[in-house]
Formats: structure tokens, sequence, C-alpha cells
């Protein structure tokens, strides 16, 4: 599975992750639980139609 996110590192070392969409909650991630987690790539630059 592949998502693009925001990552929040937590005080209890877990990660949240959150979507600029607000449809999506931000999804608590504990690293112990998930060893195969990976960050592949980091957005850069994004484009909009602003009209």
């Amino acid at each position: 599975m592949l998502w693009v996110k925001s990552i929040q590192c937590q005080i209890d070392g877990s990660l949240l992750l959150i979507s600029d969409n607000s449809t999506y909650p931000p999804m608590p991630l504990m690293l112990s639980d998930h060893p195969d987690i990976q960050v592949i790539g980091q957005v850069v630059q994004i484009s909009k139609d602003l009209t």
C-alpha cells in the first residue's frame, strides 16, 4: 500500500500519519508493531488549480 501523508513524531516513539484530506482522521502508528514500514520519498512540490 502507498500513502502520501504528513508524519508527526510522538514523544512515545510512535508516528502520527496526517492526511491533507480532512475526511481521513490522523492515524497513530507504533513502529514496533509494524517493522515493515518504509518512508520511500518526500513530496517537494504540489500543483493546484487556483480558479
